[in-house]
């Protein structure tokens, strides 16, 4: 099937008496996402099944998106015990880039933040979603309670949490201000993803035209040529505007 939204998939694996025994894996997926579910080693079940032994047949998630350059694939694993259930709820891919990627996993009684560096671990990273902005380097996690309360861990810089009222790291409360309702600490940055990709979008058009100057006589029909480069790798879509300015004279 082919999907755009996020969704859990429970995969059960006996391992022993005493250890975990279920776990749940919640991918988010990305547009137009081509996904396939099954259980491996039907044949070779029946197999061992003839020689009175149980073979442990482990469930398979294949992914897929077709006609894009690159793609991120985003999963929670969370395993659990017998009689108990998961208790996330829905993971979101927020934000990512080539280097870095920033995901949301919403709990029962819980919000988590990952964010994880994929290259350099000393570079520094700004990803978020609307006002949800986490800044690190190699790693960043972050989760909030019920009670509001931030914990973070990891090499976080700068965080901007809507609705947050209070940050702990080590045990102890850090500063921070408020601001509109959202939970400023450290140096969060000030682009979220949708401002960058603005920015990027602006700042992507080369435009000239060919020939650069154009001169000619009254009723004159001279050809121009506007020539167009996208230099990000977004797709655009808009219209240009041209205006022309004309000078009487040789």
């Amino acid at each position: 099937m082919r999907t755009d939204t996020g969704w859990p998939v429970d995969f059960t694996q006996e391992q022993g008496k005493d250890g975990w025994k279920r776990g749940c894996a919640s991918p988010c997926w990305g547009p137009d996402t081509l996904v396939a579910h099954g259980v491996w080693g039907k044949k070779l079940a029946a197999l061992v099944n003839e020689r009175k032994g149980k073979l442990d047949r482990l469930s398979t998630l294949a992914v897929r998106r077709d006609m894009v350059e690159r793609a991120t694939f985003a999963a929670v694993h969370e395993p659990f015990a017998p009689g108990q259930s998961p208790a996330v709820r829905q993971v979101e891919l927020l934000d990512s880039t080539d280097e870095a990627l920033l995901v949301q996993v919403q709990g029962k009684d819980f919000t988590d933040l990952a964010a994880l560096a994929l290259g350099n671990p000393n570079a520094k990273h700004c990803l978020g979603k609307g006002q949800t902005v986490v800044c690190f380097q190699d790693y960043a996690f972050v989760r909030v309670d019920q009670e509001s309360r931030a914990e973070i861990t990891g090499r976080c810089t700068g965080l901007r949490l809507p609705g947050a009222a209070v940050v702990v790291r080590n045990g102890v409360e850090v500063g921070t201000t408020i601001k509109a309702g959202t939970l400023i600490f450290g140096n969060p940055g000030v682009l979220t993803r949708g401002e960058r990709q603005q920015q990027e979008q602006a700042l992507a058009l080369e435009v000239r035209t060919e020939p650069e100057v154009v001169r000619g006589f009254a009723r004159q029909r001279v050809p121009i040529r506007f020539v167009v480069r996208n230099t990000s790798t977004l797709t655009l879509q808009g219209y240009i505007a041209a205006d022309l300015h004309m000078r009487r004279g040789a």
